[in-house]
């Protein structure tokens, strides 16, 4: 007879407070919700394509040009974000009214276009932009009676000049005999 009292007593609850009963189905809906959501997140995805547009927009125009196609590669989400114009102004801005006198971009010049203006406006690639010249010089020794050097032989010399520009204004310069094959891995390395 306990047990009977025992379940009336929860049948009789459930039954003086609907909204309890209500309250539990709609949590258990919500859960529902809440996973499903989470696998279309996934599925475009992952979490990080919840945060909201606005902040992603910050975000992004603070990091480096380069780095955008690595982004692109994250989710679609990401990929259609990063090949927004909204976007593209903003790195135009950062870009070109840095490295410019004038202050004004003229974007009319490119079609109305942003995402063409930096695809097709000349800049200084900063933040992964190595630029280097290299020096070939060839001259025909002067012999003089001191000298060891066969009659013909020349000197050969060669050397490049590294500069790497940094988006804060700084350039680092290197002047080696190093060739480029050498010397790329190490300014990744900075």
């Amino acid at each position: 007879e306990a047990e009977d009292d025992d379940d009336s007593s929860v049948s009789s609850s459930e039954e003086d407070n609907p909204t309890a009963a209500k309250a539990s189905d709609a949590a258990d809906d919500t859960d529902t919700i809440d996973i499903e959501n989470h696998l279309e997140m996934i599925r475009l995805g992952g979490l990080p394509c919840s945060i909201p547009n606005e902040i992603l927009h910050k975000c992004f125009a603070y990091l480096p040009i380069d780095d955008h196609a690595t982004l692109a590669l994250v989710s679609p989400h990401w990929s259609r974000f990063t090949r927004c114009e909204p976007l593209y102004h903003a790195l135009c801005q950062r870009i070109y009214l840095n490295q410019s006198k004038r202050k004004a971009l003229h974007v009319s010049r490119f079609g109305n276009s942003y995402r063409k203006m930096l695809e097709v406006r000349p800049r200084v690639r900063t933040g992964g932009g190595l630029y280097y010249l290299k020096y070939h010089e060839v001259r025909h020794i002067q012999r003089d009676m001191w000298t060891d050097i066969p009659i013909g032989a020349v000197l050969e010399s060669v050397y490049y000049r590294y500069l790497y520009f940094f988006e804060d204004g700084r350039v680092m310069y290197a002047l080696t005999h190093a060739t480029p094959v050498e010397m790329i891995p190490r300014f990744s390395k900075m």
